[in-house]
């Protein structure tokens, strides 16, 4: 995974004829949808607070 400090590295590598393009793709990566998550990522999220073994009694 890339930090900011690698981009930021990066970018200041960049000639400044091209520092146009790169300033403008960043901001459509700004404004850019959030893919959202599938029903099965969804359901990855959910926590149930029960025991593991669900043939135990609880209220004994």
């Amino acid at each position: 995974m890339i930090t900011r400090e690698q981009l930021k590295s990066a970018i200041d590598q960049v000639d400044n004829q091209h520092l146009e393009t790169v300033y403008q793709i960043i901001q459509s990566l700004q404004h850019a949808p959030r893919p959202k998550k599938s029903f099965m990522q969804q359901l990855q999220s959910v926590k149930i607070n029960a025991p593991s073994d669900f043939a135990s009694n609880i209220d004994a």
